[in-house]
């Protein structure tokens, strides 16, 4: 794997300097980008990296959920807790959102532990973004036609041993990587604020649980341009993880499916279905 570009470093000064020197402060009127009307051709992941120390960081997940609404057919969030950052790290179990696959494409893309966040990388291309600067990342992206597809689907949903099957065609114009995640929604727990207050009922969408196949990079599939043969991979999933002390319901849970270009580090498509009884 090649290490990712362009990232900030920060010094701190202290605890305080840590934690909110850090977080990146953007002037108001530079927080909302009006987006034309276009009507996208493709789909766009925006990964937000984000810790519940960062005060700044609420302000960038309003920021990809106003996104989301704009482009909801489009547009696949996902935010990772890596632990390697000083906004995650608390040493109290039940605020502990960190897995060991977020730090895994952290660290591959340059992340340090004193990344300053929130910070965010539009179809996993290493290109650190300030959150006013999503907007028009996530424009380009899917107004955008991408070379390659994934179908997913999610069958069999065993609630009681917590199970279910997941499913995905594929096809591309090139070599590619499939890698599927496990996200939990509507994450219920403790998020510092803008204000410099503790929320501990704040509400984390969209967080980054697990990688369901064993590499966090996925399974690797050889594709001919010249041919439109489409493979299927198809696996069973124990879901075993607990965010921070809770132990969330299947349905509180969905699967993205990535198919990444490994050697031009950009996404040829993602995918994403709600795990339902």
């Amino acid at each position: 794997m090649r290490i990712g570009r362009r990232i900030g470093l920060i010094g701190l000064i202290g605890l305080i300097g840590l934690l909110f020197s850090g977080c990146e402060i953007i002037p108001e009127d530079k927080q909302l980008i009006p987006l034309p009307n276009a009507e996208p051709v493709s789909n766009a992941l925006l990964v937000e990296f984000t810790g519940f120390l960062c005060v700044n960081c609420p302000t960038a997940a309003q920021e990809a959920a106003r996104l989301q609404a704009k482009y909801p057919d489009n547009l696949v969030v996902v935010a990772m807790h890596p632990e390697d950052n000083h906004f995650t790290q608390t040493g109290r179990e039940e605020y502990d959102y960190t897995c060991p696959e977020a730090n895994v494409y952290y660290r591959h893309f340059g992340g340090s532990g004193t990344t300053p966040f929130p910070t965010g990388i539009v179809d996993m291309n290493g290109v650190w973004l300030d959150y006013p600067s999503w907007t028009t990342a996530v424009l380009t992206s899917i107004m955008q036609e991408k070379t390659g597809y994934v179908n997913l689907t999610v069958t069999d949903v065993d609630a009681t041993h917590r199970s279910f099957d997941v499913s995905a065609a594929v096809w591309a114009s090139d070599d590619a990587r499939l890698l599927l995640w496990l996200v939990a929604d509507s994450v219920h727990g403790a998020q510092m604020m803008p204000d410099g207050s503790t929320n501990l009922a704040y509400t984390h969408r969209h967080m980054l649980r697990a990688s369901i196949t064993d590499d966090p990079w996925g399974m690797a599939f050889t594709f001919d341009a010249e041919s439109d043969t489409i493979h299927t991979r198809a696996l069973n999933y124990v879901v075993t993880d607990t965010v921070g002390t809770q132990v969330l319901p299947l349905t509180d849970y969905r699967i993205v499916a990535v198919l990444y270009d490994e050697e031009n580090e950009t996404i040829l498509d993602v995918q994403q279905k709600q795990i339902t009884d």
